[in-house]
């Protein structure tokens, strides 16, 4: 199963009687190879902070209430000199596990 959405947003920002507009885009992939494994990735863009975020999660329910998940997160700043910046990356693996007794 495969599921793909996108949204946008325009928000109002009113701080110390300035107001500001926001652009907010979110993409969103949803990807289920199994009802075991599901991966699932959103990246969003907004114009004040001019940065693009990722996240992506792979999940595996290796036992009925236990899952093992991957995720990778990634920002990148659109700097108007010097183009999309890096500006900051993260690998992780999380476990959950729950026992009956």
């Amino acid at each position: 199963i495969f599921n793909l959405s996108a949204e946008s947003e325009l928000n109002r920002i009113e701080i110390d009687g300035l107001t500001e507009w926001v652009n907010l885009y979110r993409l969103k992939t949803n990807v289920q190879f199994s009802t075991d494994l599901v991966w699932t990735t959103i990246g969003q863009y907004d114009s004040l902070s001019r940065e693009l975020g990722f996240n992506s999660r792979l999940r595996w329910t290796y036992r009925p209430g236990s899952d093992l998940f991957l995720i990778f997160n990634q920002g990148l700043l659109n700097d108007p000199r010097d183009g999309w910046i890096s500006s900051g990356s993260e690998l992780s693996l999380k476990v959950n596990a729950s026992w009956s007794f």
